[in-house]
């Protein structure tokens, strides 16, 4: 009789947690992807001898990507056409060269604050820089292709990092 009694009750357990897992719509909804940059920080020193500097972002598939500057003081935005490349272990990257962050700089009237930084010198001393500095935004929107092979929302996802530009003053 107790073995009875503890099939029942087994059985009345597995049917509780199976039925549980599934919900009226199937057995559960994804979560949407969204974009994810490499890094959400980057710093564009316009005094060093660089002359780009590349963008990553994570590949979200099934989807086209736009590449756009943007900053807080107005509402200036540039697109980027730059060529996108597919790197390694689903990443994209797109170089972005300092003349274009320049361009947008002065197109886009943003204003530049004074700074200073000190370093060491090669005797060891500090020795005080004094630059100019601004700062911009990178977005990046994932815009679905096919909306019925996507896990992206139909209206897309942006992804953004801090952009903090230095010259020399």
């Amino acid at each position: 009789m107790k073995k009875y009694i503890y099939m029942i009750l087994s059985a009345a357990v597995l049917a509780i947690g199976f039925t549980s897992c599934v919900d009226e719509d199937g057995p559960g909804v994804p979560q949407l992807k969204k974009m994810h940059l490499q890094y959400n920080e980057y710093t564009i020193d316009l005094r060093s001898d660089a002359t780009s500097f590349v963008l990553g972002w994570i590949d979200v598939t099934n989807a086209t990507y736009e590449v756009s500057l943007s900053n807080n003081e107005n509402e200036a935005v540039t697109v980027l056409s730059n060529e996108k490349t597919a790197g390694e272990l689903s990443t994209m990257y797109m170089t972005i060269t300092y003349d274009q962050i320049k361009s947008y700089i002065e197109s886009a009237g943003l204003t530049w604050e004074d700074a200073e930084e000190t370093v060491k010198d090669e005797d060891g001393k500090d020795k005080v820089i004094v630059y100019e500095q601004t700062y911009l935004t990178l977005n990046v929107t994932g815009k679905p292709i096919d909306l019925t092979n996507t896990a992206l929302d139909a209206d897309g996802s942006t992804a953004s990092a801090a952009v903090t530009v230095k010259r020399a003053k």
